[in-house]
């Protein structure tokens, strides 16, 4: 049955009516952190952060110990862009409990994003300790391994990564510029191609498919939105693409 905008459970109506709903059970219990961390993420999703991030900030006021809402406060202040306080709530977090995957993600994001290159590379090892099918931790771990230049780690990070989600964009570009690191070409080719069947206006993966592909080389052809296969290739509709 195909699902109209006010059925699915991200519509506007249903995100008032969940933040309604959480608002009551905040009235009926004020001194429950869970509570305060849920109706945040209500409002995280509406948007509406400033809004989460107070609510989590009070879900921390409750109970300084509350892991939850301190990692969920620095997922809302890493999008406002107050990244102090973001690196803050998630050490915090880890703090408390020390085998947060995702927490540790996302402060490896931060650090990466910081320059502090080799706290950022622990936090992506400790993620993957933690929770071994977390497919971005283990690709960025993969990234950063690819940085220092420890390629065949990388790949098999990437190839990991990949064999768990198929579709992760990421995943195939950071294959393709280790494989092009690692002088293969041809398997580099394919990890750019893969992308763009999946995404043809991937920008990035075509401008690097394009510089690696042998002048006397046709490209495949290009997919469309149907499936089918269109006449006009890589380069051709790079003309639009990648001016």
């Amino acid at each position: 049955m195909q699902h109209t905008e006010s059925s699915t459970p991200n519509s506007a109506a249903a995100l008032t009516a969940a933040v309604n709903a959480g608002k009551r059970v905040c009235t009926l219990t004020p001194d429950d952190p869970a509570a305060w961390s849920d109706l945040g993420r209500i409002y995280a999703m509406q948007g509406e952060l400033d809004n989460a991030a107070q609510c989590f900030n009070e879900s921390i006021t409750i109970d300084v110990k509350f892991a939850d809402g301190w990692h969920n406060l620095g997922t809302a202040c890493k999008q406002l862009g107050k990244r102090d306080l973001a690196f803050t709530a998630f050490k915090n977090a880890l703090l408390i409990d020390s085998t947060r995957a995702d927490t540790y993600l996302n402060l490896g994001t931060l650090l990466t994003q910081a320059a502090q290159f080799e706290d950022a590379l622990e936090c992506f090892e400790r993620a993957v300790q933690q929770d071994p099918t977390l497919v971005s931790a283990r690709s960025r771990l993969a990234n950063q391994m690819s940085q220092r230049g420890k390629v065949q780690r990388a790949e098999t990070l990437f190839r990991q990564s990949l064999a768990m989600d198929p579709d992760h964009i990421a995943g195939w570009m950071g294959l393709g510029r280790t494989l092009e690191d690692m002088g293969e070409a041809e398997a580099a080719l394919s990890a750019y191609l893969n992308i763009l069947t999946r995404r043809p206006d991937h920008a990035m993966a075509l401008g690097s498919y394009l510089a690696l592909l042998p002048k006397d080389q046709s490209p495949e052809p290009l997919p469309t939105a149907t499936g089918d296969t269109s006449e006009h290739d890589w380069r051709q509709y790079a003309e639009s693409t990648l001016r």
